[in-house]
């Protein structure tokens, strides 16, 4: 199991960070039994039962069967932090029209703990895309949000990210080499603008612009789509501009709230 980031501190109930532990598994892997997760975990099932049916009790996972699963509990914690961010209140409606000016989808992204949140989509009925769901965790490097927002954070910032996270290889067109990231970062920063060009999924393109508050780099947003529909001409002539109209009124927006 794939533990959560750890910060070093000398008070740590360990229980309840292994509880947590086993609900990123749960959302990692759907569902789970009692003795799948004693396997999992490297304890008996006595101690992976009490786990769960204390996770059962309290409400945050539920049972069927012999398989446990996250309850739909968790979704109210999310949709309240969602809607109680000043980025996506602001934004919310400007990705929904991107996506009706482009036929493509577009998106929202954050940066949370050296990784890009995927905190809001929308997509037309033409639109094609890898479908990443909404509240997505991913590396930074692998998407025009992501490296969009790398390229207006101090250089100190992004080397601290690469070492926390490392540079791996999605698709043989990741980059994963440390001097080419900067020297992209570089471009970025000086066009206003990043490109994905198949960085994370073959066949797919995006474009995102960087979204700015009081000159602080605040989030991302994007529209992406199938390679032959994001030719570099559409993306200079036509995406840009509804992109940059969009972070126009977003940051207006930011201003006055």
């Amino acid at each position: 199991m794939d533990s959560p980031e750890r910060e070093t501190s000398e008070r740590r109930i360990q229980s309840l960070e292994r509880g947590f532990e086993i609900v990123e598994y749960l959302y990692q892997e759907g569902e789970t039994t009692v003795s799948e997760l004693a396997t999992e975990l490297g304890t008996s099932t006595s101690t992976a039962h009490i786990y769960l049916k204390t996770l059962s009790d309290i409400g945050y996972v539920v049972k069927d069967g012999p398989a446990y699963s996250l309850s739909h509990r968790f979704l109210r914690f999310g949709t309240k932090t969602r809607e109680k961010s000043k980025i996506y209140q602001a934004a919310q409606s400007e990705v929904d029209k991107l996506a009706a000016e482009t036929s493509e989808v577009s998106a929202l992204g954050v940066s949370e703990r050296g990784q890009r949140i995927l905190l809001y989509k929308a997509e037309s009925s033409e639109a094609v895309y890898d479908n990443p769901p909404v509240g997505e965790y991913t590396y930074m490097h692998w998407t025009a949000l992501g490296k969009a927002i790398l390229g207006h954070l101090p250089r100190e910032r992004v080397e601290e990210i690469v070492t926390q996270h490392g540079l791996p290889a999605r698709t043989q067109q990741t980059i994963d080499e440390e001097s080419e990231l900067f020297a992209e970062l570089e471009t970025i920063n000086e066009n206003g603008y990043a490109i994905e060009d198949e960085e994370r999924w073959n066949g797919i393109r995006s474009v995102a612009v960087p979204l700015f508050d009081d000159d602080a780099i605040v989030g991302s947003i994007s529209v992406s789509g199938p390679k032959h529909r994001f030719d570099r001409d559409r993306i200079e002539s036509e995406l840009l501009d509804h992109l940059m109209r969009a972070k126009n009124v977003i940051e207006v927006r930011l201003a006055h709230e």
